[in-house]
């Protein structure tokens, strides 16, 4: 089930309009009311797989779904050894660390835009956390040296669009 408490109502209607241009339905202007809006977004958004889902209703996991361990029975066989040997134990269940690695692992080898990263740590009304972002960014760097885990973070920026990714070594 998809949370709507912390998303403006502006966003219900741009991910119905987006929902309503993949299923070829109409688009709306706005809605009459905020449960409403919510009713007719949650129905186009279960009828739109997951991964074409407009951002930041695009990565519905759950944490269960998010271990290594079972990232690594999900992934195609040739991702399967990196996903399996990346093991990021020594981060506190929960911590914003964990959540953005959890985030980057189920993208491995993709980089993924800075937005897209500050929404699914810090809600979609999230613009003025990137120093936040950078700090939880740097600390999952440091695991990755201080444990001599097989992967590397990296960024890179691409017409005044940031990107991280995380990459295995293997």
């Amino acid at each position: 089930m998809i949370d709507f408490n912390n998303v403006p109502t502006a966003t219900l209607v741009a991910a119905h309009n987006a929902c309503a241009e993949l299923l070829g339905s109409k688009p709306v202007n706005k809605f009459a009311d905020r449960p409403t809006a919510e009713k007719r977004t949650r129905f186009l958004l279960s009828q739109v797989e997951p991964d074409k889902r407009p951002a930041p209703f695009n990565y519905e996991v759950t944490r269960a779904r998010q271990t290594p361990e079972l990232l690594a029975k999900e992934a195609p066989p040739s991702e399967a050894a990196p996903l399996a040997a990346i093991a990021f134990a020594t981060q506190r269940e929960g911590s914003k660390r964990k959540q953005l690695t959890d985030f980057l692992l189920l993208r491995l080898n993709q980089h993924v835009p800075e937005e897209e990263l500050l929404k699914a740590l810090y809600g979609p009304a999230a613009q003025d956390m990137r120093g936040a972002l950078a700090m939880v960014l740097k600390g999952v760097k440091i695991d990755i040296d201080r444990n001599k885990q097989p992967a590397r973070l990296e960024r890179k920026r691409v017409d005044k669009v940031t990107y991280f990714g995380l990459f295995s070594n293997g």
